[in-house]
């Protein structure tokens, strides 16, 4: 009973807005690399890099990548992907490879006006699946901070507040309902010896945080996993 009043509280003291982008005038060419840990130790590492802009059917276009390597439980799991999106954050087309101990998982999304049409291969099996999205609908994988990161860009967050949007989610062919509360304080994380007064982003149903310090994502804790990703200077 008490959890319930806390949810309803909390549902009530923080207003709820939908997501609505704005242009990514600021989007710049970069790389950002994170180191990744599991349970405070080192297992792998994450880049993502947004590479050039130009011509993707007809629209204005940005060109990104990520790649992630990680040992752990003495299994490797590479990950690539291959990302475009327009000027407000509307995902044009995601590839992704995965490869587990040499197991390639393959998945291609193509997006249209209202739907993606995604096709997915594994050593045993393929398929294609049609979804269709809402208006503002991103491309969220949950483990990739670049696509997070492009996300917290792509609009003005105001502290005290919920954000609620609507993602597809690539690994579960999917779209999902999502929401953020950003907290009203900042709060001081140290990396490399460095502290950094950040803005905090909580998932509201998924039990991770964001930090952001000057407009970048320097890290991503999945609380439940106990995963962090730190971004390395």
């Amino acid at each position: 009973m008490i959890i319930v009043l806390v949810e309803i509280f909390f549902h009530l003291s923080y207003p709820e807005v939908s997501y609505s982008p704005r242009t990514l005038s600021t989007l710049s060419p970069g790389e950002y690399h994170y180191s990744l840990l599991k349970d405070n130790a080192t297992v792998g590492d994450y880049t993502f890099r947004i590479y050039e802009t130009g011509q993707f059917r007809g629209v204005k276009a940005y060109f990104s990548d990520s790649s992630t390597h990680i040992v752990y439980k003495n299994r490797t799991i590479d990950i690539d992907s291959y990302y475009v999106f327009d000027e407000r954050l509307k995902p044009l087309e995601y590839k992704l490879n995965i490869t587990l101990e040499g197991l390639l998982y393959t998945l291609l999304c193509n997006f249209s006006e209202g739907s993606v049409n995604a096709s997915y291969k594994t050593q045993n099996e393929s398929g294609v699946r049609d979804v269709e999205l809402p208006k503002n609908t991103i491309l969220l994988d949950i483990n990739m901070v670049g696509h997070w990161d492009l996300f917290f860009k792509s609009f003005d967050m105001a502290p005290n507040r919920r954000y609620s949007f609507t993602a597809f989610v690539p690994q579960a062919l999917d779209k999902v309902s999502m929401e953020i509360f950003v907290a009203a304080e900042t709060k001081t994380i140290e990396i490399g010896g460095v502290k950094y007064d950040c803005k905090v982003v909580k998932g509201t149903e998924q039990n991770f945080v964001y930090y952001i310090y000057g407009g970048q994502v320097l890290r991503f804790e999945d609380l439940d996993q106990n995963v962090v990703m730190n971004l390395v200077k």
